[in-house]
Formats: C-alpha cells, structure tokens, sequence
C-alpha cells in the first residue's frame, strides 16, 4: 500500500472532504440548524474551535512527527479501518436518501469524514488529531426519534425528587408525571428542564477534559460516568430549588431570571467538580507511579 507522502496528497485528502461533504450538504445543513437554534444542542457551536485548539496545543508533535519520515508499521489496519468507515458512511448515504433522516445522515457524513482522516494520516498523526475531530459528533450525539425516551424518565425523576424534598418540608404536594400542583400553582418539569442539556454538555466537558490531560483510560471512563451522573443530580436539584423558591417565595421562580440562573449555576458547578475531580485523578496516578 503506498502511503499518501506526496505532494499532491493533502490536494486529495482536501478534494475528498470537500465531495463528502458535498454529499452530505442537505445532512449538514439541518445539523447546523439543530444547533443554532435547539438549547440542548448549543454546545456544538463551540465544538469546531475546541477541536481546532486541541489540534494547535499538539503543533509541536504533529511537526516533529511531519520532519520525521517514519515506516506506519500500524497501516495495514489504519486502511481497513478507513475502509470499514467508508463502507458504513456509503450505507448511511444511501439511508439518509431514502429516509431524510437528519440524524442518519449526520452519522453517514461522520463516518465519511473519519475515513478520509484514516486515509489520509499516518498512524502517530492519527493518534494525536482523532480525538480533537471525533468531539465534533457530540455536536448532535443522539437522533430524535429517542429523545422522548431519555426525556420522560429524567422528568419523572426530577419531579419526584421535588415532590419528597417539598412533603419533607411541610408542604403539601401532588405529582403526576411531569406536573407538581402545590398550593396556588402548578409546576411543569418540562424536556428542558430534564437534564439532558446537562447531560450533553456535561459529557462533552468531560471527553474534553480527557483529551487535555494525561490519564489512564480507567481514570478516563470514571470521569465519563461522574459527568453523566453530576449532571442527572444537580438537574434535579435545580428542579427542586425551583420547587421550593415558588412555594416559599414567589411563584414566578419557575421562570424568568431565577430560572436561567439556577440552569447556568448548574453548569458552573458540574465545571468546578469535573475539574477538580480530574486535578485529583491525575495527581493520584502521579504518586502511585
């Protein structure tokens, strides 16, 4: 297999990100769309340049990496990768043109575009850019169709937790699904206060952090899981504050200014735990070693 050394082999790897993403134009288009102008996926306008600046702090290793002509010992399975990504994103270009499903051409499109890397680099580059490109997908992670699942429990869950720190408080509460009736008022745990803005952001955060800081990949997976966790908790405890602040205090809590507060409060403190958690992993791997 020659490997793509040449001159002109930055022109090709070009030349191919340009046709898939030609093809996948209608597919890319609704993404950006969905993070534009959907909370839970905002995050995503952010992605591009994170990536861009994990790839700029490794400058130095992917030039000496460049000025080092090496044998890619590890090619035979870069290509069959790279092969096996185009075959999956060729399949997903033909279900996004029977479906219109955005999400299937999302995952389509990725695959593509990871091929063109597996094609294009060699194994040591590779392993220094895949991970600042493969954050990108976390820009529209999951498709629609599975949203409601992952919502309705969230909701239940933080409404339920309302309604047990409110009956421990003296107040009288009664909730059904998503509803909590307390005296004078009504609450809906609607999908946005469901956590699962939290629960994107918050993982995304977390791979970030991950990528930045050397870890073992235990270290890795645990932080992963804490950040789905923390996220699903403090959630809650939003929902439970906002609960609490309508009963004993004024009604419009459940909106307005004290609601986004407590949303971007939320966020703040899964930040500060994640990093801080992160800080401790990485001085404890230190000491062991």
């Amino acid at each position: 297999m020659v490997q793509m050394t040449s001159i002109g082999a930055p022109a090709i790897a070009l030349i191919s990100l340009i046709v898939v993403g030609l093809a996948f134009s209608g597919a890319l288009e609704s993404v950006y769309t969905i993070v534009m102008s959907n909370d839970d996926y905002s995050h995503g306008s952010l992605l591009p340049v994170l990536a861009a600046y994990l790839i700029w702090i490794r400058k130095d290793q992917i030039v000496a990496l460049l000025n080092r002509p090496t044998l890619d010992k590890k090619e035979p399975i870069r290509t069959g990768l790279g092969i096996i990504l185009a075959l999956v994103g060729a399949f997903f270009f033909l279900a996004w043109r029977f479906s219109e499903l955005t999400f299937v051409g999302w995952f389509g499109f990725f695959s593509a575009f990871l091929a063109v890397v597996f094609f294009s680099l060699r194994s040591d580059l590779l392993k220094i850019v895949l991970g600042p490109l493969a954050i990108l997908y976390m820009s529209y992670p999951l498709p629609a169709s599975i949203m409601p699942r992952l919502f309705n429990p969230l909701q239940a869950m933080a409404a339920r937790a309302s309604e047990v720190t409110l009956r421990l408080l003296g107040v009288p509460v009664f909730v059904q699904g998503n509803i909590i009736e307390i005296p004078g008022m009504r609450l809906l745990v609607e999908e946005a206060c469901s956590g699962l803005r939290s629960v994107f952001a918050m993982t995304t955060v977390a791979l970030l952090v991950c990528m930045m800081y050397r870890m073992s990949m235990l270290a890795k997976v645990f932080l992963i899981a804490l950040a789905l966790s923390l996220a699903v908790i403090l959630n809650t405890f939003r929902v439970v504050a906002t609960g609490v602040m309508s009963h004993f205090y004024d009604p419009k809590a459940a909106e307005g200014f004290f609601h986004e507060f407590t949303g971007m409060l939320v966020f703040i403190v899964g930040l500060v735990v994640i990093y801080t958690i992160a800080g401790y992993l990485m001085k404890s791997e230190k000491v062991g070693s």
